[in-house]
């Protein structure tokens, strides 16, 4: 799982955009209401999409304007419930931040709580997430997820 972290922490957005402006809101398919730590983000810069590697999404830090990446790897199966631990199994769901939402981490992982996948497309959170550089440091996150593109493969 740390490896999927520091893979999604290579290919992360960019943050300093030159001309500074969000795309107009409303562009994208999915949606994204997830509070972290207390912080409420729920405007995505990205359509949240699903891939072989799971759902990926970039959201707007509602705090400071920035962005970061989110990632479901491995997403269970419908009507599942997939419990994270510290020591998940090799083909365990994975939930995943990267570049932030939370001032100086480069990215975090869910180690505790639950991911459910109530739809094709809906995911429901409340897990608790570390900080990767420093395991001590916990950040809760509950929320919903929507999937709005499915890509298929033959």
């Amino acid at each position: 799982m740390l490896f999927l972290a520091a893979t999604m922490l290579s290919v992360g957005c960019k943050k300093d955009d030159d001309n500074n402006v969000d795309p107009p809101s409303g562009n994208f398919k999915g949606s994204v209401s997830l509070t972290i730590d207390g912080t409420l983000h729920n405007v995505i810069l990205s359509d949240v999409a699903e891939i072989t590697e799971g759902v990926v999404f970039l959201i707007k830090n509602s705090t400071d304007g920035s962005t970061f990446d989110m990632v479901i790897a491995n997403v269970p199966a419908i009507g599942t419930t997939f419990t994270f631990t510290m020591n998940p199994p090799e083909d365990g769901t994975a939930l995943i931040a990267t570049n932030g939402p939370i001032p100086n981490t480069i990215g975090l992982i869910a180690v505790a709580g639950t991911i459910k996948r109530t739809s094709e497309k809906n995911y429901e959170i409340d897990a608790e997430m570390i900080d990767i550089s420093d395991p001590s440091v916990t950040y809760p996150i509950v929320g919903t997820v929507t999937v709005g593109v499915i890509q298929t493969h033959s």
